[in-house]
Order: structure tokens, then sequence, then C-alpha cells
């Protein structure tokens, strides 16, 4: 009688025992933060509140900008992200020509930029990404040159054509690990290719850019290749046929030495098509900011001239540096306060 009456208890056990397996299988593949996330939820923020300043120890607002011995002599000095400086420095040089005047310009990282205007060092700082709260210093100003699409990528042999972003974040976050569960028409010498997640999480703690895709490095799979420089999101892409990732247009171009990456469509709209950027109908994009000091201590004049000649030149040539203008941002309902772009339609 005993045995009858226990083995029913011990099947639940067993069933129990299944189920938090499975459970904790789950959170072990996509991570215990993204099995509870709803899928609004796994995008982070795409812009901080301009309101929000980084508040610095008394006095130091008085300090003037004093340039380190690599700019001695410049009339202007600006350190720029790599993007940036790619896409800027013809214009810059043409400037400095046309003006006759001695502009120092560095190229560097978000980071370097921040650091070098905290430290009061340089005229203007340039961002390929909206500024995090501790970017707002006291006096600091910051003027959109525009946005820009990150393309997702794949191996130029992979036929895959789109994904949908709820597709997108299920191979990122791990919970699709072979190209056969993404689309069962790819050939199957792809659709037997585990895939290979490949990115560089760069500027974690500013919003938009990658984290419009997932917000945090915690939600990405496990499995993640996470590498230090662009170039080599490139290279690994162009190296394995079951490779994914993502990267600005700029970067593709700028790294075809290091191989070839195949841009994709996001939810059926090419990251090419400026004016689906435009319409907030492409998803993912940077933002790129050049910043200039307003504080009388700081405050230079030909700076802030090279900046407005800078953005004239963004409304004029846009389609060419494949950026969306403010002028466009504003017709599309993209919000503004000052010169500085605030916040999505």
């Amino acid at each position: 009688m005993n045995e009858i009456r226990w083995m029913p208890i011990l099947a639940r056990k067993f069933l129990l025992y299944r189920a938090l397996g499975v459970g904790l299988l789950t959170l072990f593949w996509i991570g215990p933060a993204a099995a509870q996330m709803l899928p609004h939820q796994l995008s982070g923020e795409a812009f901080t509140s301009p309101s929000a300043y980084r508040e610095m120890p008394a006095g130091w607002g008085e300090d003037p900008i004093r340039y380190d011995e690599w700019a001695r002599g410049a009339k202007i000095v600006a350190t720029i992200g790599q993007d940036l400086y790619l896409a800027f420095q013809p214009l810059v040089q043409e400037y400095a020509r046309r003006e006759n005047v001695d502009v120092a310009l560095k190229e560097g990282t978000c980071g370097i930029a921040a650091g070098m205007l905290k430290r009061r060092k340089a005229d203007i700082g340039g961002f390929c990404c909206a500024p995090s709260a501790s970017d707002r210093l006291p006096g600091l100003e910051f003027h959109t040159l525009g946005i820009g699409p990150v393309a997702l990528l794949v191996h130029p042999e992979n036929p895959l054509v789109n994904l949908s972003m709820a597709e997108a974040r299920a191979i990122f976050q791990g919970q699709r690990r072979q190209w056969s569960s993404v689309d069962g028409s790819l050939p199957r010498a792809i659709q037997d290719l585990p895939i290979r997640v490949t990115t560089r999480l760069h500027c974690k703690a500013r919003p938009g850019h990658w984290r419009l895709l997932l917000d945090n490095e915690e939600l990405f799979s496990a499995r993640t290749d996470e590498v230090k420089v662009t170039s080599d999101v490139i290279a690994r892409i162009a190296a394995y046929k079951g490779s994914i990732g993502f990267e600005t247009l700029w970067s593709v171009a700028r790294y075809r030495n290091r191989g070839d990456a195949k841009p994709i469509t996001l939810n059926g709209f090419d990251p090419r098509n400026l004016q689906a950027l435009a319409q907030a109908k492409y998803p993912l994009y940077r933002v790129y900011n050049l910043t200039l000091w307003k504080d009388p201590n700081a405050r230079n004049p030909m700076a802030a001239h090279l900046v407005k000649y800078l953005r004239e030149q963004v409304e004029l040539k846009h389609q060419e540096l494949g950026l969306v203008p403010p002028s466009v941002l504003k017709a599309n309902g993209w919000k503004f306060v000052g010169g500085e772009l605030t916040g999505e339609p």
C-alpha cells in the first residue's frame, strides 16, 4: 500500500525537477535577464536628458583651455571619434586651407574626446554616440551633425536578405544558434553552419547605437565573439560564412582591405535607405555630435565657426556622407534642444 501511494509523489518530484532543469538550461543559454524580459524591454534608451549635467569641482570652469604639446600653436584643437575622423578630416583640411587657420585634429574615440574635454584640452569634441549624463560638462554644448545607420552584416556568401528585429535579437542573445533555425530557405551549406556572433560593444555607458538592439552586454550570448577594434569585426565576419555582426557602413568601406561584409535589411528596410532612417523605420543608428564651449573662459569663436561650417556641409552633402542631417530630422519630427538631437519622433 505504501509503495502504491509513494509512486505518484516520486513522479511529481521527477516532473518538478525536470521543469526546473529546463528553466536553468534556458537561463544558462540566454542569460537570466533576457529570460525574464519582454521584447520592448530589451532595447536601451536612445538619448539622455539634456538637463542632466555632470558636477565638477569648484573652480573647474574658471580654467582656460590649455592645449597639449602636440597641438601647440594651433588656433583650434579638435579630437573626434574614428567614424567622424574618416568622413570629416577632408572637410576640416579644406576649411583650414580656405580660412588660413591652423587646426589640430586628433583621431580618437568618444572616451578620448570626453577625457580631453574634462581636462579642458580641446575646443571641440566629436562623439559617435548620443552623450551620457557624465559627458555633459558644465558650459559644454552638443551640436548634432546627423544620424547614420548601423548595419547588420553577414558573410557575402550567405544569401540571407532580411531579419526582423525580433529575429536579430534572438540571434544576438544566443537563442538561435544555427542558421537552419533562422531561415529554412538558405542553402544547406549555410543552414548547417553554427552562427557566430561578432561584436564590438563600445561606449557601453552611452545611449543609442548597438544598445538599441540589446541594452547591455549581459543580454548578449555568452558565446559572443567580442573584439576590441572595428577592423576585427569586419575581418571576423569575412573569415567565416556563418558569422553575423553589426557596424557602420563607413566602417565596412574603410576596412574593406580586411575583407568583405554584406549589409542586410532589418525589418524590411535597407540601412542605406536614408529616408527610412529619417522616418524612424530603420531602427539602428548612431548619433554624431560635435561639442563647443559656451562659457567665456573656454569659448573659441573660431571653433564655433568651424562647427557651423561642418554642419552646413552635412546639409549640402548628406547623401554622399551617408547621414540624415538636422533639417531632415526636424522635418520628420525628431526632437531637438538647441542644436542637439534629444529624442526620436
